[in-house]
C-alpha cells in the first residue's frame, strides 16, 4: 500500500502533464493570375504557368513604341495578351517598355526588349511557331 500511493500520484502527475501538444500546421498559400484565358499559379513564391501552346506576352507602356509594338502585333494577326499585372511584371523582371515574351513552358521563354519591327516578329513568331 505504501506503494501505491506514490505510483498514484506519479500516473496523474504524468497524465496531466502528458497532454498532447498540437503540430501547426504550414498553410500553403496559392495565389492565382488570370488574363483573360491564362493562368499564372504563385505557390510559395514558385512562379508557374502551363500553356498548351506559346503564347505572346506584351508588356506595355504609354509610349510611343509600345503603340508601334501593337500595331505591328496587329499586322500579323497574331494572338497577344497585354500584361500589366505587378507580379507578372516583377516574375518576368520587365524593365524596358515594350518587352514581348514568347512563352513555350515554364523554362523556355524567347524575350525581346524594346520594339521590333512587323517584318523582324513575323519571322521570329514562325521560328518559334516551328518549335512547337
Amino acid at each position: 500500500m505504501k506503494y501505491l500511493i506514490p505510483i498514484f500520484t506519479l500516473l496523474i502527475l504524468f497524465t496531466g502533464c502528458s497532454e498532447k501538444k498540437s503540430i501547426p500546421k504550414k498553410t500553403i498559400h496559392i495565389q492565382k493570375i488570370e488574363v483573360k484565358d491564362l493562368t499564372f499559379t504563385i505557390k510559395e513564391h514558385h512562379f508557374s504557368y502551363d500553356f498548351n501552346q506559346s503564347k505572346i506576352l506584351v508588356f506595355l507602356d504609354a509610349s510611343k513604341a509600345s503603340t508601334f509594338q501593337i500595331d505591328a502585333l496587329n499586322d500579323l494577326n497574331k494572338t497577344y495578351y497585354v500584361i500589366n499585372k505587378p507580379e507578372l511584371i516583377k516574375y518576368f523582371n520587365i524593365n524596358r517598355y515594350p518587352t514581348i515574351i514568347i512563352t513555350k513552358d515554364i523554362n523556355h521563354t524567347k524575350r525581346y526588349e524594346g520594339f521590333i519591327p512587323s517584318q523582324m516578329l513575323k519571322y521570329e513568331l514562325n521560328s518559334t511557331q516551328e518549335g512547337n
